[in-house]
């Protein structure tokens, strides 16, 4: 396996601590992307290991092309074509020496899921101040129906999507916002003034952190039609804030928007649909914050990783009377903070 310089100097320094150190289980983080080369590979054999979260194995699907642009539909096909192969040279191997394997989202965990015991479990980490970053939520009866976009302004992201279902019956009382920098603003730009939708499209650029969460507090819906996001971090923000989102059905923003998601199959009439859904918030209550990505979650969840690697290896390895029956049953069904699945 050729690995990169930063992961050559993990196997090294593991190896090193190995004639000191009895590791119990070992852990690899990050880089969160399943398809690069992982230094822990040769360790994983001889000690439990825990691969994850990664991600990357959410692709745009067929029916979703149209929204790409010439640029981004190159841009998608190089990717597909290079990661897949990478994945089937050094993510499956990984998969099936780790004892488990933390996915960001389901599409990970179906890749996996032949080769690897898989829980999925995205990366964020949100926790927020409210009273100090975002300030109080629009009091009754002042929303009114402003969405607003958040992230780069690339093909992929979906602002074509996001821009096309303004024009659909339902969207039609509603403003955007897009919130972000990307080499699609000129098109982006250019697109408002020919559609003549300067009046109901706003192009804020790029804002720091607390800005946009306080536009996110004061917008009534976060439309990300993100078309192969593994874990899009200002998804689970906006649930913080009790913002509803609306997403596609691909990748990691259904799992971070958990029930403040709306969300939209990946066919022909997705940008309809979006708008379908935006008529339905301009109604609907808005949802309370959530603390589901908040950092509180994280020792119990790592802490049952571990355990329940221990015991996967045990298992592979033939020694699984040490533990005993009982608690390997009771780890195999682990319900971590409501979240691990099997």
């Amino acid at each position: 396996m050729v690995l990169p310089l930063w992961q050559q100097l993990i196997a090294r320094t593991v190896a090193e601590l190995r004639k000191t150190v009895d590791f119990t289980v070992i852990h690899h983080v990050t880089f969160a992307v399943d398809w690069m080369p992982c230094g822990l590979h040769s360790a994983s054999t001889e000690i439990p290991t825990v691969w994850g979260p990664v991600g990357g194995s959410t692709y745009v699907p067929a029916s979703m092309f149209r929204w790409l642009g010439f640029r981004g539909t190159t841009h998608e096909l190089a990717r597909a074509g290079t990661t897949k192969v990478l994945r089937r040279m050094f993510g499956d191997p990984m998969a099936r020496s780790a004892s488990l394997t933390v996915a960001l989202n389901d599409d990970v965990r179906r890749r996996f899921a032949s080769r690897s015991d898989v829980v999925v479990e995205a990366n964020a980490v949100i926790d927020i101040v409210h009273d100090r970053t975002c300030g109080a939520p629009a009091e009754p009866g002042t929303r009114g129906s402003k969405a607003v976009f958040v992230g780069r302004l690339v093909a992929w992201k979906g602002i074509r999507l996001a821009l096309d279902s303004l024009k659909h019956p339902g969207a039609e009382n509603w403003t955007l916002d897009f919130i972000g920098s990307g080499s699609e603003r000129d098109w982006l730009e250019r697109e408002v003034v020919r559609r003549g939708l300067k009046h109901r499209v706003l192009i804020s650029g790029q804002m720091p952190r607390l800005d946009v969460l306080a536009a996110m507090q004061k917008a009534d819906a976060l439309v990300f039609p993100s078309l192969h996001d593994s874990a899009g971090w200002v998804v689970a923000e906006a649930a913080a804030v009790g913002l509803p989102v609306i997403c596609l059905d691909i990748g990691g923003p259904p799992e971070l928007a958990g029930p403040n998601g709306h969300v939209v199959a990946c066919d022909g009439n997705a940008a309809a649909e979006i708008a379908r859904e935006l008529s339905f918030l301009e109604s609907a209550q808005r949802p309370q914050p959530s603390n589901r990505w908040s950092a509180d979650r994280l020792p119990d969840y790592v802490d049952g990783w571990y355990e329940r690697a221990e015991a996967n290896w045990r298992v592979d390895h033939g020694i699984a009377e040490s533990v005993g029956s009982d608690a390997l049953n009771v780890i195999a069904r682990a319900h971590i903070g409501g979240k691990l699945r099997d």
